[in-house]
């Protein structure tokens, strides 16, 4: 069984790269006869990939290209597609026409909330049942997208959730806060009105009022779309809250881990969200996590168990989740080490393989 797996590794990096770069650094590679292919090789900032512009469009044809060369030469027996909402579907669409054509099994795998990925126009909604009822099988990453199912009703489809290599992040130690010590609360993750950055911000501009212990909110990314960085810069200085918010560039590697060690708490008030790569090592980390009840996020936290669950585009939420953690440092612990072990129970990266072996198996019969 071959199998040619299109994706986007590499700058600039996010949950997608995250979850395929672990794949490709397990085990899979040395069970099945595994090929990557980039479907998306630009080095732009992620606020300007989608974008319909002459360069985007040269790309996407360089892309075709070399794609249909590997598809043409490999003859795989199944293709994987990786995508996302919008122009990213339309363009992995024809990623999936080619694939069929030439006579492969293909795979369809959505990386976001299906409250996004379905549009509302007609035309295009047309355009994505002729698209996916053409797959064989579709790789769905939370509960939510089940409902798929009444859209595409011929492709066989299975609820795979996101994971990632845990090992070192389970290994991370968790510190003890010292008295009069700042509590640590960290964002990773695009910044933007959708992420929730500017809710956050106005949570910590109420938290600021209230008498609790001191705490630090530091946010680590860069714009979702082009301006949003600055403008939370701006409503920081504006609401007067600058003193307590640390706006900073996305880590990686080794400084994310450094990240995760030296905080308390995680926070993730996106407005939308598949299953977010990002709370995943949080809780492998052993952090206690604040999110919201969108996408996934509901099958990743237990709300009173692993983290705590607000409504999203809800800053007065956050902030009452907010001061219930940053004032209670044992359930900060309890909370984390339950997030932990269903990390590790349901979201090693092995186990994904292993499972995900069993449906190329079942699509491929």
């Amino acid at each position: 069984m071959k199998v040619l797996l299109a994706a986007h590794i590499g700058y600039p990096w996010g949950g997608v790269s995250q979850i395929y770069s672990d794949l490709l650094n397990s085990s899979l590679p040395k069970k099945i006869e595994l090929t990557f292919f980039e479907s998306s090789p630009n080095i732009k900032a992620y606020s300007q990939t989608g974008a319909l512009s002459l360069q985007n469009i040269f790309a996407f044809i360089r892309m075709f290209l070399n794609y249909f060369v590997v598809i043409v030469r490999l003859k795989p027996s199944i293709v994987q597609i990786a995508s996302a909402w919008g122009n990213s579907f339309l363009k992995h669409s024809i990623l999936v026409i080619v694939a069929k054509l030439s006579g492969s099994k293909v795979i369809f795998a959505p990386h976001c909330s299906i409250s996004v990925f379905v549009p509302k126009s007609k035309i295009s909604l047309l355009w994505m049942k002729f698209i996916l009822n053409m797959c064989d099988g579709l790789l769905v990453l939370s509960s939510e997208w089940m409902q798929i199912k009444d859209i595409a009703s011929k492709p066989k489809v299975i609820f795979l959730k996101n994971s990632i290599n845990i090992s070192k992040l389970i290994n991370l130690k968790r510190r003890k806060t010292i008295q009069n010590e700042k509590v640590q609360v960290i964002y990773l993750g695009h910044i933007g009105k959708e992420k929730g950055t500017i809710d956050l911000i106005r949570a910590v501009e109420i938290l600021t009022k209230k008498e609790m212990p001191i705490f630090e909110v530091l946010i680590y990314g860069e714009d979702l779309h082009p301006g949003e960085l600055n403008d939370a810069r701006e409503l920081t200085k504006s609401l007067g809250v600058e003193n307590f918010i640390k706006i900073m560039t996305p880590v990686f590697g080794e400084a994310k881990l450094a990240a995760l060690q030296n905080a308390d708490i995680f926070i993730l008030p996106s407005h939308h969200e598949g299953m977010p790569i990002s709370i995943l090592e949080a809780m492998a980390a052993g952090l206690p996590v604040i999110a919201t009840r969108v996408g996934g996020i509901p099958d990743l936290i237990e709300n009173d168990k692993n983290g705590i669950l607000v409504n999203s585009q809800s800053p007065a939420e956050l902030a009452d989740a907010m001061i219930t953690l940053i004032e209670k440092e044992e359930l900060r612990y309890s909370f984390g080490l339950a997030g932990r072990r269903k990390a590790c129970e349901d979201h090693d990266i092995e186990i994904y393989g292993d499972r995900l072996i069993e449906f190329y198996r079942l699509v491929d019969k």
